[in-house]
Parts: C-alpha cells; sequence; structure tokens
C-alpha cells in the first residue's frame, strides 16, 4: 500500500472531516460549552477599552474562550499563537528569546503587547522576551487578539496587535484545581488554582505553575545538523575535543505565580511574576558553542497593579490604574561560545517601570461614547551588558565589582538610565445606525529620550446584512527603542597591549542614544459572513508599511576610542535603517453540528503574506515568514470523552535578514498533532493525552544563518498526559 505524504494526509484528513459534518443534521441545542452564535458576540474589551460584543468591536479580533483552550489541549499562550491565523512560531531559534513570533511578516517579541486583565505583562521596559511555557493558561476565562497597530489606545510597542490574558473574575464560573502532568524527555509540570469568594463582593483568585523539561536531543536525530567537531577558539585553541562533546540539548524551566483580589466592580489588586529559563546555545550552529556548559538565559517578569472604577453618574465614569513592573535578565545567564573563548560570558539586564492612568467614559446617549484617558510613565533600566567574567551582583555597587574586560585591566562599561512619558489619548465611538459605527482615536505620547510622537485610529463597521458584517479599519502604531536596543554594546581586546600600553580590538558594538521610534501604519478591511447557522467565515484583507526599522550598521565615523585605554578598529552600532511594505489575507472558518449523538467543532484558516524588506543592503523576502499557511483543526465530543486533531502545512520559510544571507529559505513542512481526554472521568477528576507531530516528520524552523542555524531542527514525536482534579 502506497503511504500518503503528509500533504496528502492533511489533505484527505480535512476532506474527511468536513464531507461528514456537511451530511450531518443541524440542532443548536447541542452544539456544547459555546455555541457559535456565542462565540461570535462574545463579550470583549481589548479592540476599544470597553465591553462590547466582538461583532461590534472596531477591529479585527479572534477570541479563545476556556472551552476552545480546553479543547484544544491549549497549554500556554505560545500553543495559541501557533493556531492564530497570520502568526507564526520559529521554535528553538534564538539564544535569548529562545522563540521567534512573527505576525502578518513582521517579526520580533516585543512588537506586540501582551497583557493580562488589560494590565501590561509583558516587558515594561520594551526587551524582547520568550513566549513559552512562562504564560500558562490554566487560569484563564478567555483570550482576546487584536491584529494591527494600537498604539491609539496603548500607546508604545502595540505595533503589530495586542494580547489579552482574561482571567477568570467569578468564583461561581471558575473552577479551584490542581494538575500534573508527564511526558516524554522529561517533561514535569504542576499547577494549581484557587478561586473563593469572601462575600458576595470580595474574591480572591491565586494560582501558580511550575514546569521543566529536558528536550529532545536533537543531535541524535539530526546528526548532519550537529557535527561533532573540536570547539576552537579564534586563536586557534581546541577547548574541548570533538568526541568528547554534548550537543544538541535545550533544557527548559519554567514557574509562575498569580492572585487577584476583587471587591464587587470598584476594586481590584493584582500580581505576577513570570520566570523562564532556556539554553543560549538555541539557534546557534554546534561549531561556535558549548553545550556541554549548560549556558541559560533567565527572565523574570513581576507585576504589581491596583484599578479602582468610580462612577460619577449614568453617563460618566472613570478608571484608576497603578502598576508598578520590573524585568530582570538573571546574573546567572550566560553564553559559551566562541565570542567568550569558551568560558562562560556572563549578562545581567534589569528594568522598571512605574504607571499612573486613568480613562474617563462619557455616554450622553445609548449611541455616543466618548474616552478620554492619561498616562504618566516612570522608567529605569540597567541594559543588557557586555560579556562579564563573573556573575553581576545586583545588591553591590556597579564600580565596586571590578568587572574588566577579558584579559585587559580596562572597566567594562555597564549603563543606567532613567527616563519618563507622558501620554494622552482621546476615543469618540458613535453609533450612527443600527447597521452603521464608526470609531476615531488619537493618542500623543511625550518621552523624554526619543521624542513626541502621534497615532490616529479610524474604523468603520457595518453590518451589510443580516449575515454579514463588514469592518473597514486604519491605525497606526509605534515602537519604543528599548534600552537594550540603544546601548546595546559588546566586543573584546587582544589580551596584551601594544608598545603604548593600549589594547587593540577587531570589533565592537557601541551604543546610539539618538535612536527613533519604528513607524507602522496598516490599512485593513475585515468581512464577517454567516453562511448558515453552523458555518461562520471570516476574510481580513490588510496592507501594512513600517519604518525607521531598528537593525545594525556600521558607524560612521569609527569611534576608535569609545573604551579609554583601547582602540578598535571597527564599530557598529543600531539604526533606524530599515522599511517593510506587505499585503497579505486571512481566511478563517469554523463550523459546528451535531454528529451522531456527539458534537463536531472544524476549524481552519489559510494565510498568505508577501513584501519587500529592506535593512540598508537591499531587498528582501519578509524574515522569519512562509508566504502561505493553513492550519485545520476539529473537536469530536461524545459525552465526557473528546478528540481534537490539528493540522498545519507552512510554504518555504524566509530565514536570515542579515546583508547577503537574506532569502535563503528552509523547506515547507507539514504536522499533525492530536489531542484527546475524558472531562470526569471520575468525580471531578479529567485525564487528558497529547501527541505532539503525530507523524514524527522531521523538519525545520527558519533561523538567522552565518554563525547561526539557517535551518533550525525542530522535535519529532513527543508524548504528554495531564491529569486534572476539580474541587
Amino acid at each position: 500500500m502506497k503511504r500518503l505524504t503528509p500533504n496528502q494526509l492533511a489533505m484527505s484528513v480535512s476532506l474527511s472531516l468536513l464531507s461528514t459534518s456537511l451530511l450531518a443534521t443541524p440542532d443548536d441545542d447541542t452544539l456544547g460549552s459555546v455555541s457559535l452564535e456565542d462565540l461570535l458576540n462574545i463579550e470583549v474589551t481589548t479592540a476599544s477599552r470597553s465591553k462590547e460584543s466582538a461583532q461590534d468591536a472596531p477591529g479585527t479580533l479572534v477570541v479563545i474562550p476556556a472551552s476552545t483552550i480546553r479543547e484544544r489541549g491549549y497549554r500556554h499562550l505560545e500553543d495559541v499563537l501557533k493556531d492564530l491565523p497570520g502568526f507564526e512560531v520559529q521554535s528553538q531559534s534564538d539564544a535569548q528569546t529562545f522563540n521567534r513570533v512573527t505576525i502578518r511578516g513582521i517579526t520580533a517579541n516585543n512588537k506586540f503587547v501582551i497583557l493580562q486583565n488589560g494590565i501590561r505583562i509583558s516587558s515594561p521596559t520594551g526587551e524582547e522576551i520568550p513566549i513559552n511555557y512562562n504564560f500558562p493558561l490554566y487560569h484563564v476565562k478567555q483570550i482576546e487578539v487584536v491584529y494591527g497597530p494600537a498604539s491609539a489606545l496603548y500607546g508604545a510597542d502595540a505595533f503589530t496587535g495586542v494580547i489579552n490574558i482574561i482571567t477568570h473574575q467569578d468564583p461561581e464560573s471558575a473552577t479551584s484545581s490542581v494538575a500534573a502532568r508527564t511526558g516524554s524527555d522529561g517533561l514535569r509540570y504542576a499547577d494549581f488554582h484557587y478561586a473563593h469568594a469572601f462575600s458576595e463582593d470580595l474574591k480572591l483568585f491565586v494560582g501558580g505553575h511550575t514546569e521543566e523539561g529536558d528536550h529532545q536531543n536533537l543531535a541524535a536525530i539530526y546528526p548532519n545538523s550537529y557535527p561533532a567537531n573540536d570547539l576552537v577558539t579564534f586563536g586557534g585553541n581546541t577547548v574541548v575535543n570533538g568526541q568528547d562533546r554534548v550537543l544538541g540539548e535545550y533544557p527548559t524551566k519554567s514557574k509562575s505565580l498569580f492572585a487577584n483580589l476583587l471587591y464587587a466592580d470598584t476594586y481590584k489588586l493584582g500580581f505576577n511574576k513570570k520566570v523562564f529559563r532556556h539554553s543560549t546555545a538555541a539557534g546557534d550552529t554546534a561549531d561556535i558553542v558549548d553545550y556541554g556548559q549548560f549556558p541559560h538565559w533567565q527572565t523574570e517578569i513581576e507585576n504589581i497593579y491596583s484599578t479602582f472604577r468610580v462612577k460619577f453618574n449614568d453617563e460618566l465614569s472613570s478608571d484608576i490604574q497603578i502598576s508598578y513592573s520590573t524585568y530582570e535578565v538573571a546574573p546567572t545567564s550566560s553564553f559559551t561560545n566562541i565570542f567568550t573563548e569558551f568560558v562562560h560570558g556572563y549578562k545581567y539586564a534589569k528594568g522598571s517601570e512605574f504607571e499612573l492612568g486613568q480613562q474617563f467614559y462619557y455616554n450622553p446617549s445609548e449611541t455616543t461614547q466618548i474616552i478620554v484617558g492619561y498616562v504618566w510613565e516612570q522608567f529605569s533600566s540597567l541594559p543588557k551588558t557586555a560579556d562579564l567574567p563573573f556573575p553581576f551582583n545586583p545588591d553591590v555597587p556597579t564600580a565596586s565589582q571590578n568587572f574588566l574586560y577579558g584579559g585587559t585591566d580596562l572597566p567594562i562599561k555597564i549603563f543606567r538610565i532613567d527616563y519618563d512619558n507622558t501620554g494622552a489619548f482621546v476615543q469618540w465611538r458613535e453609533k450612527w445606525t443600527d447597521k452603521v459605527s464608526s470609531v476615531f482615536g488619537l493618542r500623543y505620547d511625550d518621552s523624554s529620550t526619543y521624542g513626541n510622537t502621534l497615532n490616529p485610529r479610524a474604523g468603520l463597521v457595518f453590518k451589510a446584512t443580516e449575515k454579514l458584517n463588514v469592518k473597514v479599519l486604519y491605525g497606526e502604531a509605534f515602537l519604543a527603542p528599548s534600552p537594550l536596543r540603544t546601548y546595546e554594546h559588546f566586543g573584546s581586546f587582544v589580551p596584551v597591549p601594544d608598545a603604548n600600553g593600549i589594547y587593540q580590538s577587531f570589533f565592537f558594538q557601541i551604543p546610539n542614544i539618538d535612536l527613533e521610534p519604528e513607524e507602522m501604519q496598516t490599512l485593513e478591511i475585515n468581512a464577517n459572513y454567516r453562511a448558515t447557522d453552523n458555518l461562520n467565515i471570516t476574510l481580513t484583507v490588510y496592507q501594512e508599511e513600517a519604518e525607521n526599522l531598528i537593525g545594525q550598521t556600521a558607524a560612521n565615523p569609527q569611534q576608535p576610542g569609545f573604551i579609554p585605554g583601547g582602540n578598535i578598529a571597527f564599530t557598529q552600532f543600531n539604526d533606524n535603517i530599515g522599511s517593510l511594505e506587505a499585503t497579505g489575507a486571512d481566511l478563517s472558518f469554523i463550523y459546528q453540528d451535531q454528529v451522531g449523538d456527539g458534537t463536531l467543532n472544524l476549524w481552519g484558516s489559510f494565510s498568505y503574506v508577501d513584501g519587500d524588506f529592506d535593512q540598508g543592503s537591499g531587498i528582501a523576502a519578509l524574515p522569519f515568514t512562509a508566504k502561505n499557511k493553513l492550519k485545520l483543526g476539529s473537536t469530536y465530543r461524545l459525552g465526557s470523552w473528546f478528540i481534537s486533531p490539528s493540522i498545519h502545512n507552512h510554504s518555504k520559510t524566509a530565514g536570515s535578514e542579515i546583508g547577503n544571507l537574506a532569502g535563503q529559505t528552509v523547506d515547507s513542512y507539514t504536522l499533525v498533532n492530536l489531542y484527546t481526554g475524558f472531562d470526569n472521568v471520575f468525580e471531578n477528576f479529567s485525564i487528558f493525552f497529547r501527541v505532539n507531530n503525530l507523524l514524527d516528520e522531521e523538519h525545520f524552523h527558519a533561523g538567522l544563518g552565518g554563525l547561526s542555524q539557517l535551518e533550525v531542527p525542530q522535535e519529532t514525536r513527543t508524548y504528554e498526559a495531564t491529569f486534572r482534579y476539580n474541587f
């Protein structure tokens, strides 16, 4: 019997599921916990910072409710992003961020804002962070994903979108639970969630998780990607013989903690902490990194916040938010690569933000709403250091720690900066008729580092028929230059000074304090068509332009004396040298129906994006982007049992964005995943099973190329079992 190729299998499975569902008899009463009608009209807040139905919201958005999270087996935010139209995740491809997230052809883990209950929980100072097990979903009521520029409401960094994780707010619908997960390659996971009402008004929610995983030894699966060569320094010294090397291991650790205290609809107090640790060997070629010393990168983000709502009268109310957030790279974080002579080069970074904001909601009539708000932000940052010979001690003054550039008596430059931002915005929403509504918004920000920015938004929502809803949307956004990008510096010196006592260096990356914000404009049309009572189809077409993109360039003039006592032959820094234009479309559908005694939920999307990327060295394809992405899945539920297969097909993916490496691609691939489980198989006890990469396909994600891997090997088949007890 001839074996089906992955593409043929994907098509046959999806067609069989579709044909089965089309033959079924509609019965809306048996569609499960969230019907199609309820999903389309689910209440959201992220698109305009006020409550409204998803159909009326002036934005392209996807809502993922708790029932979908449970039945599709989404463990953490990365799982959700992989399934969303227009999203891509290049896993284990970057030493500092572990993965790379791309939205509509624009890549970087800091170009979208992650909120929890409307409060920012991504890096407060704009650094790129890993998005993996550090964003678990055990406590989530729904996730709202708004596509496109959103700086008119959310200010800096809402460049390609906003993701708002909404936790449970009602103990009657929230389940207190504990769970454990185990799986292949040393996976160990546990979480807990506790919800309690002290009274009708006072409610408490507390939860946390911990996770560790050894992950697959990729060198055993992809030996050609991990040649066991000797590790040799730039100077020609062999530090590890090939036969003694550890290769292809990427262990991870993660933990989180959250708490929410709610009093009526008036007051909220919250706390979040997220920690993630991964190997800094991720994405690099085997020739330049020593896996055996287990170098790692650990990020910690903490946030404490308070919100207060006051209602002046039936027409006017106000929300006040106060928050304090920190971002820290743990002092033990390090690289052991050819640039550090294969010894630990330690890194450290820390940033903090204090924010005070207020919004006034004025509703003079049932058809008019005006929101006016302001925000004041105070930042402090110690940007990522150069390679340190030993771990940084945050409790000791920097000057007394005597950090020296390797092999010299030259003090390492360590920067500390304080800066602030003041912003104000206004938004006017008007419902002109039963079929037509509009939104206009404008935000002004004034930063002490990069000056002022002005970002508008406009949208028109038109209910053309009872079945067709059309949105025309325009927005602008900016990405603030983070302290990491502004003050990034690294390099090394020859360890022996010349006759004049001057140390020589071939290369250094140096700061550029004149960086300007990246800018973005998007025009899109979103059409939602309710074809039948069981089938909904959505089409979004968009055109986007970005400019002032930050990239590395040679310093002109050179700054050989950047470090006193040293002479640098060549310097480079980050500058606003890039631009991007892209056009794309996302076509998605949801189908729900009764099949026999069970219910079927079928979903899928096809995404296309193409454009030009220029980072000062010529036009290239959109980096880390596949032109075509097909994602299909279904959930069939029969009583307490359900099964959810899914299929992903990605076309060739562009890799590196650097110089003459730009335009190289990684081959297409197709993955099949399977998730199944039993809710309440025993009283209050549920069990779930997951198989990732069911067909055991070897495949690659896109990397930088050069000294990093262009084709980044990915894990083959893995297994997981989860046990959850509700109480």
